[in-house]
């Protein structure tokens, strides 16, 4: 039976890792950072406790063997070749056999977003979100293939020391991680609002990412980027399909979920955390938004992963 992924020491909330502080000297600072599977179990383990990695993203390619994963509270197991993809700061724990190999790559936010940038035809709503894909059936197979030749090239540049190198590194970067765009966008595209619009937009979504607990007023962030509060509305809604009221306060209540899933913290610590004085405050506007309390929600998360282990 494989173990479910364990949840954090009592009272911890969710830790940071820093990828290029724990990698090995010769990638600190570097906007891509590439290990197997297995090399990082042995410093890691087989059993990764939820964390989250505040300013990067992160692909996971389990080639083979099983694996086991909460991500975002949300609970997936199956065997290679599977694939997940996690955005910054979105938390994940898993597990994974002792046969299971597989590829890391860590990739810094400026390299994404330069990498997105560079291409309207590439969806910025999916490099946002988490994504969780077993490749199976003959497509899935084919998929994994390319992904598998990618993942290889770019070892054998990082276990070489030839001139080129991290701009190697860099260009096969980019391929995967448009090759993992390319497998979650579907089949529609949509028409890329103007690049402008898209760096404000991502800068009021930066803000939010850092202030949603201190409950700004969309006023001021408006004020911050130094627009109009009606424009601040009118690019959220063509870029994110949403108000910046909208954006706000589903982070925020993402927060809470996610602290409610994977860490020992109280309720009414996770209300101070996220700014509110009154915890029962807090607790009916949870129970508002998700249809149940914050008690409850954390009992169900628990029964899910009890039932997956």
């Amino acid at each position: 039976m494989v173990q479910y992924p364990n949840q954090p020491p009592p009272g911890d909330i969710i830790p940071n890792i820093q990828m290029d502080r724990v990698s090995g000297r010769r990638f600190v600072d570097a906007p891509a950072h590439y290990g197997t599977l297995g090399s990082l179990a042995e410093k890691f383990g087989r059993d990764m406790a939820a964390h989250r990695h505040d300013q990067c993203f992160q692909i996971h390619f389990i080639e083979s063997g099983t694996l086991t994963l909460a991500l975002d509270s949300v609970p997936h197991q199956s065997s290679g070749p599977v694939l997940f993809f996690t955005p910054p700061a979105v938390p994940h724990a898993f597990v994974t056999n002792d046969d299971a190999h597989g590829h890391v790559l860590t990739i810094d936010r400026s390299l994404a977003w330069q990498c997105i940038d560079s291409d309207a035809s590439l969806s910025r709503r999916d490099l946002e979100r988490p994504h969780y894909l077993a490749l199976s059936g003959a497509e899935g197979r084919h998929d994994a293939r390319q992904l598998i030749r990618l993942f290889r090239m770019m070892r054998a540049e990082t276990q070489t020391a030839a001139a080129g190198g991290s701009a190697a590194v860099q260009a096969l970067t980019s391929l995967i991680l448009v090759a993992v765009l390319r497998l979650v966008a579907g089949e529609t595209q949509e028409a890329a609002p103007r690049r402008h619009e898209q760096s404000l937009y991502r800068r009021f979504n930066d803000l939010v990412e850092h202030r949603f607990p201190e409950h700004w007023p969309i006023s001021r962030y408006a004020t911050h980027l130094a627009i109009t509060e009606v424009r601040l509305t009118n690019i959220c809604r063509r870029v994110g399909d949403k108000t910046p009221k909208q954006i706000a306060i589903e982070r925020l209540f993402l927060e809470s979920r996610r602290l409610l899933a994977f860490s020992s913290l109280s309720v009414g610590d996770i209300a101070s955390v996220l700014g509110y004085d009154d915890s029962s405050y807090f607790a009916r506007l949870f129970h508002k938004r998700e249809g149940m309390s914050p008690s409850q929600y954390r009992a169900r998360i628990k029964d899910l992963g009890n039932t997956t282990a």
